[in-house]
C-alpha cells in the first residue's frame, strides 16, 4: 500500500464524523433554544442557570440575545421582546411615536438677547439640545415662544 493510498485511506474514514459535527450543531443549539419556556433564553450557555434571561423584558438582551436597546436622546426599555422609548432625554421629544428612531425632535429654548428691535423682521434666537443655535424670523411680532421644535433627520424607520 503507498503513501499517499494510506493518506487518502484514513481521510475517508474520518469524513462521516466530520459531517456529523457540521450537521449536528445548528441541531443541537437549536434543541437547547427549545427547551426554554417562551419568553426566555439561555444566553450565557451556562447550563446551571439555563434560559435565565427573560428576553421580553430585558433590555440587553430584547427579543434575542445580545440584542441591546439604545434608542437616540432616550432611555430605552424592552417591552414584549421590543424596544421601547421609557422616557425621553432633557428638550428631545418622540413625535413621530416610532421607537426605532428615538426621541428625534428636539425644542429648542429661547436664548437672550431677545429681540429688541421695533420694525420687521423680528428674529427669535434659541438655543438647541444638540448644541446648535437656530433663529426663526417672525413676520408680525407676536412675541417669541419661549420653545422653538425642529427635527434634525434621523431617517425612517
Amino acid at each position: 500500500m503507498t503513501k499517499k493510498y494510506r493518506m487518502l485511506s484514513r481521510t475517508l474514514m474520518l469524513l462521516p464524523a466530520m459531517v456529523f459535527l457540521v450537521v449536528a450543531t445548528p441541531a443541537m443549539s437549536q434543541e437547547r433554544a427549545m427547551k426554554c419556556p417562551t419568553g426566555t433564553a439561555d444566553c450565557d450557555g451556562n447550563k446551571a442557570n439555563k434560559c435565565e434571561i427573560n428576553i421580553q423584558t430585558d433590555a440587553k438582551n430584547c427579543g434575542a440575545c445580545g440584542k441591546v436597546c439604545s434608542l437616540s436622546n432616550a432611555t430605552s426599555t424592552c417591552s414584549n421582546g421590543s424596544c421601547a422609548i421609557a422616557s425621553c432625554t432633557s428638550s428631545w421629544i418622540d413625535e413621530d411615536g416610532k421607537a426605532c428612531n428615538g426621541c428625534e425632535t428636539g425644542r429648542c429654548i429661547l436664548a437672550p438677547p431677545y429681540p429688541q428691535q421695533a420694525f420687521p423682521p423680528w428674529v427669535c434666537k434659541y438655543s438647541c439640545p444638540n448644541g446648535d443655535t437656530r433663529q426663526v424670523t417672525l413676520p408680525q411680532w407676536g412675541g417669541c415662544p419661549d420653545q422653538h421644535v425642529f427635527a434634525p433627520s434621523f431617517g425612517s424607520c
